[in-house]
């Protein structure tokens, strides 16, 4: 069961990537730059292809990666990310218990997290429900699947784009409207630093706005269901932010308003 490792990377001036990542199978880096290139080189008994693209946008950068994976199983990741040694004999043995898994979450540990990272205690489905917790830099799908299914990221959201983030998210939610079945998995396969966030700068006005958004993008008929539960479940997280729940409601139903015509949070601020 072949694996490739698929990274979105920004501004790459060397091939040193897979190294710092401790890749040891195939890999393809869309490298997020000011250039259009083509690269690729063997390291070890492994494939390395750099696609070196000027687009904007996490989405787009790993829709580049996945349009020329090839791969039985194709992993997700980021820049920022070591993996374990043995990252790929975990992902294949979990494919091989879970046969019928079209896409597994695994665990990462997290240095320095703003947002604390969920973790899988067991094996279990993900259903629509609790589809909302787990980003792309821990899913590795089955090629087939996603490619029978047609499912790409959505190149509205992600760093770089007209929303921070939520291309995962909607990945995610757009896998479970196939049909496509998603288990978590208690194993850690890599760890990542998250010192710094290259999208979350607080519980700001932007922050609510931008959920709203999401979460009309996931269900315009339950987005209000979505932010209502969003905010009595994360409640305590930013309690101790100046936004009340009240105008953090209000800012969420701004963003769904905003999805119909693409509308940022600055340019709702031109307007007013």
């Amino acid at each position: 069961m072949r694996l490739q490792v698929l990274v979105a990377a920004m501004h790459q001036k060397d091939l040193s990537l897979p190294g710092k990542m401790n890749i040891s199978t195939d890999v393809i880096i869309g490298n997020q730059c000011n250039h259009c290139s083509n690269e690729e080189y063997t390291m070890g008994d492994c494939k390395v292809s750099y696609y070196n693209r000027p687009n904007r946008g996490v989405g787009m950068n790993r829709n580049v990666a996945l349009m020329h994976a090839n791969a039985e199983i194709l992993t997700f990741a980021d820049e920022d990310m070591v993996f374990r040694d043995d990252y790929a004999s975990i992902i294949q043995n979990a494919f091989d218990s879970l046969s019928d898994a079209d896409a597994i979450v695994f665990n990462i540990e997290s240095v320095g997290a703003q947002i604390k990272r969920r973790i899988n205690q067991r094996v279990k489905r993900v259903r629509w429900y609790n589809a909302l917790n787990y980003g792309a830099a821990r899913i590795s799908v089955r090629s087939i699947s996603i490619k029978r299914e047609n499912i790409f990221f959505h190149s509205c959201f992600g760093g770089g784009t007209r929303y921070n983030a939520g291309e995962d998210v909607l990945f995610v939610m757009d896998m479970l409207r196939h049909g496509l079945r998603l288990y978590t998995y208690p194993v850690c396969i890599a760890q990542v630093d998250q010192t710094t966030s290259t999208w979350f700068t607080g519980y700001n006005e932007k922050f609510f706005h931008d959920k709203g958004v999401l979460f009309a993008a996931i269900s315009r008929i339950w987005s209000k269901l979505f932010c209502i539960q969003f905010l009595i479940r994360h409640r305590y997280t930013y309690q101790n932010s100046e936004i009340t729940v009240a105008k953090a409601y209000r800012l969420m139903k701004e963003g769904i308003k905003s999805f119909k015509n693409l509308r940022t949070f600055g340019e709702l601020m031109d307007n007013e």
